[in-house]
C-alpha cells in the first residue's frame, strides 16, 4: 500500500486498470475450468453407463472402475453437479449394481463425496430431494449465466469435435 501512495494519479489509474484486467482474466479462466469439469462429468457419465451395459457379459467392469476412480479424484463443486446432474443419478444407481462389489463400493465413495458438498439432510429428506431443490433454485437464480455457459460449452464441444489431428496441415 505504501507503494500506491508514492505513485502519481496516472500510475494509480493504470495499476487499478491492470488489476481489474487480471481479475477479469482470472474469472474467465475459472469459468472455462468449470465448463471443462462439466464436460468431463458428462463424458464420464456416458462412459460409465456404456461400460455397464444391461448384458452383463459385455460389461467392462475394469473400465468402469477406472472411470469411477478418476471421478473420485476430480475436484467438483455444487455448480458442476447442478450443470451435469446425470452423474449424480448414475452414481446413485451404480451403488446397487449387482454384478460387481467393487463397482458398488466405488460408486458409493463417489456418491458420498458428492453428498458432502451439500448440507446434511433433515429427518425425512433424502440427498436426492435436497439436490433437486438446490439445483432448481440455482437454475432459477442464474438462468442467464446458465444459458451463456451452455452456449459456450456447445461451442467448445463443436470445436473439439471439428478438430482432428488428421486435418492439420503441415
Amino acid at each position: 500500500m505504501m507503494i500506491m501512495e508514492r505513485m502519481s494519479v496516472e500510475e494509480k489509474e493504470a495499476e487499478i486498470g491492470r488489476l481489474k484486467q487480471l481479475k477479469l482474466e482470472e474469472k474467465k479462466l475459472n469459468k472455462l475450468k468449470s465448463i471443462q469439469t462439466q464436460i468431463c462429468l458428462v463424458r464420464m457419465d456416458m462412459r460409465i453407463k456404456s461400460s455397464l451395459r444391461a448384458d452383463s457379459e459385455k460389461a467392462d467392469i475394469d473400465r468402469c472402475c477406472r472411470l469411477m476412480e478418476d471421478l473420485n479424484k476430480l475436484t467438483v463443486t455444487q455448480q458442476n453437479l447442478f450443470m451435469a446432474p446425470e452423474i449424480v443419478e448414475t452414481m446413485r444407481k451404480c451403488r446397487k449394481y449387482k454384478n460387481s462389489e467393487l463397482v458398488c463400493k466405488l460408486a458409493n465413495e463417489c456418491y458420498t463425496k458428492m453428498m458432502e458438498l451439500f448440507p446434511a439432510a433433515q429427518p425425512g429428506e433424502t440427498f436426492a430431494t435436497i439436490f433437486d431443490k438446490l439445483r432448481d433454485k440455482y437454475l432459477q437464480e442464474n438462468a442467464d449465466e446458465v444459458k451463456r455457459e451452455r452456449s459456450l460449452a456447445h461451442r467448445l464441444i463443436k470445436a473439439a469435435l471439428a478438430y482432428s489431428p488428421t486435418n492439420v496441415v503441415s
